[in-house]
């Protein structure tokens, strides 16, 4: 038997598909930096649900972060995934159940808030570095209205299929 021979014949192995499947999930890290990670909760719905799989690219080699990302954030040691409201500099109110970026409407889908949180009777003015998140699921999220606003260096991962703002604002 030859090398050729050999080889030809080993890819059609189970080892052979499990070696082909690794190299290739490597290939899609390294070159496309990208990951996938597993949502856990309802805090997302109805755009991602309990136990679904979504890809993620890392932060790490960019510094695009925009409004309407989703985005992996490391709070107390865990990874939630949450959608970006609020952008460095911006002051962001929530009332009567409507969020609102520097005095005006934010355009969006989902339900009014019952719990402004941290916003209750006041606005939040961003500093140069953070970002104010919250889950599609705007009255089961454990978001920036619990634990404030998020500094860019918890943002580990940006959902590869999030949909970005109409205005394409960073």
């Amino acid at each position: 038997m030859t090398l050729k021979d050999f080889f030809k014949g080993f890819f059609h192995t189970t080892y052979g598909k499990i070696l082909v499947s690794m190299l290739t999930t490597l290939f899609v890290i390294f070159v496309f930096n990208m990951f996938f990670v597993v949502v856990s909760g309802s805090s997302m719905e109805p755009t991602y649900h309990n136990m679904q799989i979504v890809p993620v690219k890392s932060t790490l080699f960019s510094s695009d972060i925009c409004r309407n990302d989703v985005v992996i954030v490391r709070i107390d040691g865990k990874r939630l995934i949450k959608r970006v409201v609020g952008l460095p500099g911006e002051t962001v109110t929530i009332s009567n159940g409507r969020v609102y970026i520097n005095g005006e409407l934010l355009l969006e889908n989902y339900d009014d808030i019952y719990n402004p949180g941290l916003l209750r009777n006041q606005p939040l003015v961003l500093d140069r570095n953070e970002y104010f998140l919250l889950g599609d699921n705007r009255n089961c999220s454990s978001d920036s209205r619990v634990f404030g606003p998020v500094k860019k260096p918890r943002i580990t991962h940006v959902v590869k299929t999030s949909k970005k703002s109409e205005e394409g604002k960073h």
